[in-house]
């Protein structure tokens, strides 16, 4: 208790101690000038009058300063709970904040690791794809690597004819009989338009005519071109209960429209460079008017004879 506080106890005992002696001696005198006999009566009204003298004494004195500081500890009280109830509150909101931003960033980690083994596939795809002899060692890498890519999506990959009007199914994985084999280029949307086309048999798109959607299938055909060139289309589908499954955010869906173009040009490097190299092999073993082998592969070809038959004796 500070210095303030004793001098103002002390200041009230002093008040009390004369309001008791001034009031108990007023009402003395008026007793003796009313000059009562009875003691019993005496004693009430003796009574009576200190507590009407003192009641308003005690009252600004003592309750009335108890009550107003009663009040503003009750005011104090809804003050401090009105700030917990704000702070709670905002601990809860600040909770959920983070919560949120907890789960968006575990997306992002789950997201980051899933661009990350699409980015290796795509890498590894374009390391097999230089390294194939073939066209036909091409179809398998790019099957092989696709379905890795696109794990649940059936597709195919379709070429152009040499005279340009049909396209013929060349490589295909998870195919259920819904790709067919063979169609023209004017059955499919995304060569009509020269750029991809999506469609879902439920809500929205035309489905290409070439792709048996069923009730709930889904979609996509990528034009595949080099060097301006249209070579064929990539056909992806699904049914909806697996695409689904991915994130239905405009950004995924630019995300995996970007992986479906990545993947398109690396078919269409490829199958370019392994036709240009069996051009260029033709040409350099074949008369370009007779079509027949010329001395260059006829030495060739004689170089591994003479080999066998050394190795055979």
């Amino acid at each position: 208790m500070g210095n303030d506080d004793r001098s103002g106890v002390w200041l009230l005992l002093a008040t009390l101690v004369g309001a008791i002696f001034f009031a108990e001696l007023t009402i003395m005198l008026v007793l003796d000038r009313l000059a009562i006999d009875d003691m019993v009566l005496e004693g009430i009204i003796d009574s009576a009058f200190l507590v009407a003298a003192l009641f308003p004494v005690l009252y600004f004195l003592v309750f009335r300063s108890i009550l107003d500081k009663n009040a503003a500890l009750l005011a104090t009280q809804r003050e401090l709970k009105a700030t917990n109830n704000h702070l709670e509150l905002r601990v809860k909101e600040r909770t959920g904040e983070l919560e949120a931003a907890k789960h968006a960033l575990e997306r992002n980690v789950v997201g980051l690791h899933t661009r990350q083994r699409e980015m290796a596939i795509l890498g590894e795809m374009g390391r097999l794809f230089q390294a194939c002899r073939d066209i036909n060692e091409a179809y398998s890498v790019g099957k092989t690597q696709i379905s890795h890519l696109f794990p649940g999506i059936s597709g195919a990959l379709y070429l152009m004819n040499a005279s340009r009007n049909v396209l013929e199914k060349t490589m295909s994985w998870n195919d259920d009989g819904k790709l067919r084999e063979f169609f023209s280029p004017d059955e499919c949307w995304a060569l009509r338009c020269g750029r991809p086309h999506e469609a879902h048999a439920i809500d929205r798109g035309l489905a290409c005519p070439h792709v048996d959607l069923g009730d709930t299938g889904w979609h996509v055909c990528l034009p595949v071109t080099a060097q301006s060139e249209t070579l064929g289309i990539l056909c992806l589908m699904a049914p909806l209960d697996v695409l689904n499954t991915k994130e239905e955010t405009e950004d995924a869906t630019r995300d995996w429209m970007q992986l479906y173009g990545m993947v398109t040009e690396n078919l269409a490097q490829a199958i370019s460079n392994l036709r240009l190299r069996d051009l260029l092999r033709y040409q350099a073993l074949r008369d370009p008017l007779t079509k027949l082998i010329n001395r260059r592969a006829l030495l060739d070809t004689l170089e591994g004879e003479i080999s066998r038959a050394e190795r055979g004796n």
